[in-house]
């Protein structure tokens, strides 16, 4: 996930994917930190916001795909995790700099959010983060496993994982907590190992993929707008409790995204420089823009709320959400050219000598040959 792990020459129109599913992840939270509760109770406009906080779970379920689908034939590297690290760093300690600095009066730096920005990882400061920095470390056995399960014993373990964080939760209420993202996770990377494996190559121009994407698309749509119109014009409030819970939870939570990778999977492979170098910087933006003290934006410099009766609000929701987009990604650009090259070569100077020292004396003391020590 690691931006400087990519390769420039990755297919563009995955890359493009990457991008859209970033901006659905902006306007989801654009949509649940915008608005207080409140706000929306008697506007039209909470049609439109329940739309946009749909693209959220659908977009980080994509981008777990995509990245399952390039690293089940990369090996273990201890470069990419400090790599990751140092990226991670330099957005909870820039962000906790930047308010003990300017916004010393904000009451939002604790003693909390400090012990979270030194460890992010294991405090949770972003959940996702945590969530796929698992996964990374996961990343060598579950390769394994997708490539010697064979196609039956794979396709039987996610569907395992799909009863744990899918029809579990819909039907009997059994949440597994933080387990259950995990298990989701890996379910998805397992998938995209078996698409790599036995499913369409890119480029296969399968169209099949792209109608069940949109007409899945559309029922989620349909059905948010029905429960709002059904709740607006006849009180029907039943319909309105759950018109965002089953968008997201369930099967759905896996067959559309799942449809949306495919759909773009199914599309002729191309280069696009532009394309690429800003589908590098979409990782930068999630950690921007999600980070714990930058969330008050949407209140403080949009002011989102006050435009939940208006009839501007959709052009609000454009101009906030590219805006962040934009500005999450000239950041991260930067970041790139500065710390994060200067961290990269801490890390080549440092970090993976060190490492490499520390593996091969751990070898030699179990006896494990050379050739099969990984880097």
């Amino acid at each position: 996930m690691s931006s400087e792990a990519r390769s420039p020459m990755r297919n563009s129109s995955m890359e493009l994917l990457r991008i859209i599913c970033m901006l659905m992840i902006v306007a989801y939270h654009y949509a649940i930190y915008g608005f207080y509760s409140q706000d929306l109770v008697y506007s039209p406009n909470k049609a439109l916001v329940e739309l946009l906080s749909l693209g959220g779970q659908f977009g980080v379920s994509v981008f777990v795909l995509i990245s399952g689908y390039y690293m089940v034939d990369k090996r273990y590297s201890f470069r990419k995790f400090s790599l990751y690290m140092g990226q991670l760093w330099f957005y909870t300690l820039g962000s906790l700099l930047l308010f003990i600095v300017f916004f010393p009066s904000s009451g939002l730096v604790t003693r909390e959010i400090l012990s979270m920005s030194l460890l992010p990882i294991s405090k949770g400061y972003y959940w996702f983060a945590t969530s796929f920095f698992l996964l990374m470390l996961l990343s060598p056995y579950l390769n394994c496993f997708i490539k010697n399960a064979g196609q039956r014993l794979l396709l039987s373990a996610i569907v395992v994982l799909l009863i744990i964080y899918t029809f579990l939760p819909s039907l009997f209420a059994i949440h597994l907590s933080y387990s259950s993202t995990l298990a989701r996770f890996i379910a998805l990377y397992l998938t995209a190992g078996y698409v790599r494996l036995y499913g369409p190559e890119e480029g296969s121009g399968r169209r099949k993929h792209r109608y069940i994407f949109i007409v899945l698309l559309g029922l989620c749509w349909a059905w948010v707008l029905a429960a709002n119109f059904l709740w607006q014009h006849f009180g029907l409030e039943f319909f309105l409790r759950y018109s965002n819970y089953l968008p997201q939870n369930g099967i759905f939570i896996y067959v559309l995204p799942l449809e949306m990778f495919l759909c773009f999977l199914s599309f002729r492979p191309t280069y696009s420089k532009t394309i690429n170098s800003f589908a590098a910087l979409a990782f930068g933006v999630y950690l921007f823009h999600d980070n714990q003290l930058i969330r008050s934006m949407w209140q403080g410099v949009f002011k989102s709320s006050q435009f939940a009766g208006s009839p501007w609000l959709p052009l609000h929701t454009l101009g906030a959400v590219l805006s962040v987009y934009l500005a999450g990604s000239l950041i991260e650009l930067l970041r790139q050219k500065t710390v994060g090259r200067l961290w990269q070569h801490v890390t080549d100077r440092f970090f993976v000598p060190a490492w490499e020292a520390l593996c091969r004396r751990l070898s030699s003391r179990l006896n494990i040959p050379e050739k099969s020590r990984d880097k």
